[in-house]
């Protein structure tokens, strides 16, 4: 199976409206907007929503960034960390908030022609 840039737009709008995840946003990240890092994944140009919003799609991760090494609030940057077509139509993404150390992890298959999620899992790193 080859993913279209719809595809992968659809897939990481799916897994971001996941509303077990958002639970966790809320709290991590109240009232901040989502950045999402560019990569091999994401592409500059790729028009992404969240919340019915167009996410800033940025170069960098201004999480790293920390030149007076004090505590910073966390940011509210993602990536899509891996990107995996796997067997029987399924797909497995992992996104990354380095902001709170926070991962999560799903499996989606597309089901009559909309990306639904199959499993998660979400981890501390």
């Amino acid at each position: 199976m080859n993913l279209s840039q719809k595809d992968t737009i659809a897939i990481i709008e799916t897994t971001l409206a996941d509303s077990i995840l958002n639970a966790i946003f809320l709290e991590s990240f109240p009232g901040k907007n989502l950045k999402i890092i560019s990569n091999e994944f994401v592409l500059p140009n790729y028009k992404i929503a969240f919340k019915d919003k167009q996410v800033p799609i940025v170069s960098y991760d201004s999480t790293l960034h920390n030149p007076t090494f004090y505590p910073i609030p966390a940011r509210f940057c993602g990536e899509a960390f891996q990107f995996k077509v796997l067997p029987d139509q399924q797909v497995a993404i992992c996104l990354l908030f380095r902001g709170t150390g926070q991962t999560a992890d799903y499996t989606v298959r597309k089901s009559d022609g909309k990306w639904q999620i199959t499993k998660r899992f979400f981890g501390k790193f």
